[in-house]
C-alpha cells in the first residue's frame, strides 16, 4: 500500500473554539485546527453513522488508513501558516496582530445557577473564537481553512474496515457499510462548545488528490511505501505541525501537550495520554530534518535524525 496525499478545504459555518490556554477569564483559541481534532471529529461522525458507541475500534481503523495534518486559514491560494520571522510571529505574510484583528473574536458567557436560574457567581468568562466571517475592503467574506492528509487506501477494505478508493473517490468502510468521505466530511464539528453550535465545517468543493509532493506546504513527502508517512524539511523551513522537541533542532516556542482520550468505562476525555514537549507550528528549523507523522498528526524525528 502507498501513502497518498490529498487536500481538502472547508468554510467555517459557525465560529470555532480550538482550546489553547487560559489567561485570567479569557479562554484562548488556537488559530488553526490540529490533526488530532480532525481525527476526533471524523471518528465521532463515522461512529454516529454506524449507530454504535464503538469509538475506540473505529478510531483505530482510521489511524491505520489516514494521517491528518492541520487546517490553516487561507485567503484564496495564500495559506496563513504561522511563522517565526525576524519581526516576530506572522501568519503567512501578515503580522500576527493583523491576523487576530481579522479572524479572532470573543464570546462572553456565564454559567447558570440551577437553583435560582441566574448567573453563577464568578463564572463570567470570555471564549476566544475563529470568526466565520472576515472583512476586506468593506466586503464580508467567509473564513476558509485548508489542509492536507495522507491516505493509505486499497481497492478493498481490510478486516473490519478502512479507506478504499472507488471511482476516484475516497470511501470510509466499517464492516459491511461504507460512506463517501466527502459526504462524511461535509458536517464535521471541531473544537470545544460543540453543543452550542460552534466548530461547524462545510466542505468546499471536492477532496483532491495531489499529483506530487505536499502541495502548497514546505517540505517533501517520503516513505510512501512504509508504515509511517514522513516529511523531509530543509534548514530555514517553518514546521507546520507540532514537532517533538526531543531530537528536533528548531527555534521558536515550546509547549507541553497532554491529551485526553476515550475510555471504554468512563467515557470521553477520561483517559489521560502521557504528555511531551513540542515545538509550536511556525517554529523554524536550524538544520535539515525528516519527521515521522504519527496517528495524531504530531511530528517526531525519524530515527535517522537521531
Amino acid at each position: 500500500m502507498t501513502w497518498e496525499v490529498w487536500q481538502w478545504t472547508f468554510e467555517l459555518e459557525s465560529a470555532a473554539h480550538v482550546g489553547f490556554h487560559k489567561v485570567m477569564h479569557l479562554y484562548r483559541t488556537r488559530p488553526y485546527v490540529p490533526g488530532r481534532n480532525l481525527w476526533a471529529a471524523l471518528v465521532a461522525r463515522v461512529t454516529q453513522l454506524t449507530g454504535t458507541r464503538d469509538y475506540a475500534r473505529i478510531g483505530d481503523q482510521i489511524h491505520q488508513s489516514m494521517r491528518f495534518r492541520y487546517l490553516y486559514v487561507c485567503e484564496g491560494d495564500r495559506i496563513l501558516v504561522p511563522c517565526l520571522c525576524t519581526d516576530g510571529w506572522n501568519y503567512g505574510n501578515i503580522p500576527r496582530w493583523v491576523f487576530e484583528r481579522r479572524y479572532v473574536n470573543a464570546i462572553t458567557s456565564t454559567a447558570i445557577d440551577a437553583s435560582s436560574l441566574t448567573a453563577e457567581d464568578e463564572s463570567l468568562h470570555q471564549l476566544e473564537v475563529l470568526s466565520p466571517w472576515w472583512e476586506e475592503s468593506g466586503q464580508q467574506k467567509k473564513t476558509m481553512v485548508t489542509g492536507i492528509f495522507w491516505v493509505r487506501a486499497e481497492g478493498e477494505a481490510g478486516s473490519g474496515g478502512g479507506v478504499i478508493i472507488d471511482d476516484q473517490r475516497l470511501w470510509i468502510v466499517v464492516g459491511s457499510s461504507k460512506w463517501p468521505l466527502d459526504e462524511v466530511a461535509n458536517g464535521l464539528q471541531v473544537g470545544g462548545e460543540r453543543r452550542y453550535g460552534l466548530g461547524k465545517l462545510r466542505l468546499k468543493g471536492t477532496i483532491v488528490k495531489l499529483p506530487e509532493g505536499l502541495g502548497p506546504f514546505e517540505g517533501r513527502a517520503k516513505n510512501e511505501e512504509g508504515n509511517v508517512p514522513q516529511v523531509e524539511m530543509e534548514a530555514g523551513n517553518f514546521i507546520w505541525a507540532h514537532a517533538e522537541a526531543a531530537g528536533s533542532n528548531c527555534e521558536g516556542d515550546i509547549e507541553a501537550v497532554v491529551g485526553r482520550d476515550w475510555d471504554a468505562d468512563k467515557g470521553a476525555g477520561r483517559r489521560l495520554r502521557p504528555g511531551a514537549l513540542y515545538w509550536l507550528p511556525g517554529s523554524v528549523l536550524k538544520g535539515p530534518a525528516t519527521f515521522d507523522v504519527d496517528p495524531m498528526g504530531f511530528w517526531k524525528p525519524a530515527k535517522n535524525n537521531l
